[in-house]
C-alpha cells in the first residue's frame, strides 16, 4: 500500500506538518520528463524544424531569383 501511495498517487508524508500531502509537479517538468522518455519525438521535432527552415530559405531564394529575371 505504501508503494502505491508513493508511486501512483504521488502522496508523501510531511514530518514537519505531520500529515499526508500530494506532490504536485510543475507542467514544465512533466513536459521535460515526457521528452526524455520519447527520444523519437525529439528526433522527429528537430528534423521537422530543420526541414521547414530549409524549405522556407529555398522558397525565399527562388523568389529572389525570379524577381531578378
Amino acid at each position: 500500500m505504501e508503494y502505491t501511495n508513493n508511486r501512483i498517487f504521488n502522496i508523501k508524508y510531511s514530518k514537519e506538518e505531520n500529515k499526508l500531502k500530494f506532490e504536485q509537479k510543475k507542467w514544465t517538468s512533466q513536459i521535460l520528463n515526457s521528452l526524455k522518455n520519447n527520444k523519437w519525438l525529439i528526433t522527429t521535432l528537430i528534423a521537422f524544424l530543420m526541414f521547414s527552415t530549409v524549405n522556407l530559405i529555398m522558397i525565399n531564394k527562388f523568389i529572389e531569383i525570379l524577381q531578378n529575371i
